[in-house]
């Protein structure tokens, strides 16, 4: 099951928090997402408007925001750029174990009981 862009961007927003401390449980100051914008310019090259950080952090925003928005925030945090991001922070645990697992394990324990009535 694939994650949601939605669950990626909360992610993200969360790992900038932690990344610069900005401890505010409450979401960014103005000047913390005034400051992050300045440092996403100087890292990136990329302006993002306050209004555009607002949005994402306060989840307001009725499409996912463009790819180069969500690259420059990656970038902020050393990921190559959104895709890099997604796939570095994929949850491995959600996955399905492939059918040649499960029949690996099944061998297995046919295999193991099968030695057990013979000794």
């Amino acid at each position: 099951m694939a994650l949601s862009e939605e669950y990626y961007i909360k992610l993200c927003i969360r790992k900038i928090e932690e990344s610069f401390s900005f401890s505010n449980c409450n979401g960014l100051s103005q000047r913390n997402l005034s400051v992050l914008s300045t440092k996403i310019e100087e890292k990136t090259g990329v302006s993002l408007s306050l209004s555009t950080l607002k949005r994402i952090w306060k989840s307001e925003f009725k499409q996912i925001p463009q790819k180069a928005t969500l690259d420059a925030l990656a970038a902020i945090l050393e990921y190559k750029d959104w895709q890099d991001f997604k796939e570095r922070n994929h949850k491995k645990s959600n996955k399905i174990p492939s059918l040649k697992f499960l029949i690996s394990i099944a061998l297995l324990l046919l295999v193991g009981s099968t030695m057990y009535y013979i000794f």
